[in-house]
């Protein structure tokens, strides 16, 4: 049995290892955009100044009702355009399956709720950077567990997401938002690929001081 993916997500892992993740507070429904952009308060870790954060957390509400859609979008993109990942994900059964029947697949569809439901989260808390990126951290970390896979390869997703975001959005994808969503999933994928570079670094020294 194929062992479970975190899939850029809250995945399976020890009990004692394990990091609680709160619900993703909602935005309150009367906010308005800040007329003003500056970026002086704003964390240099995102930037991004305040509206253009808000217009992220607003227009992702477009992709968040169709999270399932955008996820299977996504994933489908990744494995036509990189087939090393029909095994490092456990898709080998689609391999020769047409695109719609990939997009209709029960275990794609799956894995990229999954995924989906963290960058909801991660996307959503832009505001909170500290918290934000203790989510990247620990979805990172559990990548180095997982056979097959290595760090870089969290940019494979880069263009599939854009793609995806692109492909649902469709006019509200203004270049103003290309221009956001570009930043924010760089900071994701560099921060996923950090913490799990981190992670296999310390696990192979406890590796090797076990095997020592």
């Amino acid at each position: 049995m194929p062992s479970a993916c975190s899939c850029f997500g809250f995945g399976t892992r020890r009990k004692s290892d394990s990091v609680g993740v709160a619900a993703a507070p909602k935005p309150a429904s009367n906010q308005t955009a800040p007329a003003n952009p500056s970026t002086s308060a704003a964390d240099a870790r995102i930037p991004l100044n305040e509206r253009q954060k808000f217009l992220l957390v607003a227009n992702w509400k477009g992709i968040s009702r169709k999270a399932s859609e955008t996820g299977a979008t996504m994933f489908v993109q990744l494995l036509r355009s990189n087939e090393q990942f029909y095994e490092v994900f456990n898709f080998g059964h689609v391999r020769s399956s047409t695109k719609e029947e990939q997009l209709q697949d029960e275990r794609i569809t799956k894995h990229a709720e999954t995924v989906m439901k963290m960058l909801d989260v991660v996307i959503s808390n832009v505001k909170d950077a500290d918290y934000m990126f203790q989510l990247l951290q620990k979805s990172g970390a559990e990548h180095a567990y997982r056979p097959r896979f290595q760090p870089e390869m969290f940019w494979k997703i880069e263009e599939p997401f854009l793609f995806a975001v692109k492909e649902i959005l469709q006019d509200r994808y203004t270049e103003n938002m290309d221009q956001i969503y570009r930043v924010i999933i760089k900071i994701i994928l560099s921060s996923l690929e950090e913490a799990c570079r981190e992670e296999s670094v310390r696990k192979a020294i406890k590796n090797g001081t076990k095997n020592s």
